[in-house]
């Protein structure tokens, strides 16, 4: 069992995943802004953050999420977003990579694959397929 935190702005989304990564036997914390899940972090101690990209209007609210949890270790992050263009994806590719450490971008927009994507960070098989490793 791992200690996850989810962060997403759109309740739904975040509800739905931390449901699912409960009924896989993980203890969850879920967080619907990125003020809230930064004071989480720096109190708190957990396995895995993931992260939506985009929280109300701000493109880099996920950004200082990851960098609040990589100033807490090298856990394993996932930043997740169905907002990211092929245009833009080398840039969020540079950001994450900037930071450093075990972080994966998932395309949520693939309404099927991101979920087992996401489950292949969470249960630490290899790099999960699809997946950007930056």
């Amino acid at each position: 069992m791992k200690n996850i935190l989810v962060v997403d702005d759109s309740k739904m989304f975040a509800d739905g995943l931390s449901e699912l990564l409960r009924d896989v036997g993980h203890k969850v914390t879920t967080m619907y802004d990125p003020a809230s899940a930064i004071e989480a972090i720096r109190n708190g101690v957990f396995d895995i953050v993931i992260t939506d990209k985009d929280m109300h209007g701000d493109h880099n609210a996920g950004f200082e999420v990851v960098r609040a949890a990589r100033a807490r270790g090298d856990m394993p992050i996932v930043m997740i977003s169905g907002g990211v263009s092929a245009a833009t994806l080398p840039v969020v590719q540079k950001q994450l990579g900037d930071i450093g450490g075990n972080i994966q971008f998932v395309d949520k927009s693939d309404t099927v694959g991101w979920c087992a994507k996401v489950l292949a960070v969470v249960n630490g098989t290899q790099k999960a397929p699809g997946a950007i490793n930056v």
